[in-house]
């Protein structure tokens, strides 16, 4: 088990570095839509991934309990919520989307 630790001063607040980066440590499931938009979200530790199983399935992605394959990303986008969006393809291209959902990329 990996555990990321931020330092800083006392009462110093976590960076978006910090939160991007237990997001990704903490990635729980993952919707797999390389095929139809060349990205895959992962999903941080929740009870139950019973909403993002059905509308992966609905947008005929591949729901699985395992994080994205980082094998030729190009890009991640960190959003508020903690989820992850991996990216494959066109660096621009991504930059723009992560953008237009008010994400962190990098």
């Amino acid at each position: 088990m990996l555990t990321a630790v931020a330092c800083g001063k006392p009462g110093s607040e976590p960076t978006s570095q910090t939160t991007t980066l237990a997001a990704a440590l903490t990635a729980k499931a993952s919707c797999d839509s390389r095929a139809a938009f060349r990205s895959c979200n992962e999903f941080p530790d929740r009870k139950s991934f019973n909403v993002e199983k059905a509308l992966c399935e609905a947008e005929h992605g591949k729901f699985a309990m395992a994080p994205c394959p980082s094998t030729d990303s190009v890009g991640t986008c960190s959003l508020s919520d903690g989820e992850t969006k991996r990216y494959y393809g066109s660096r621009e291209q991504a930059k723009l989307d992560c953008a237009a959902v008010g994400g962190l990329f990098r």
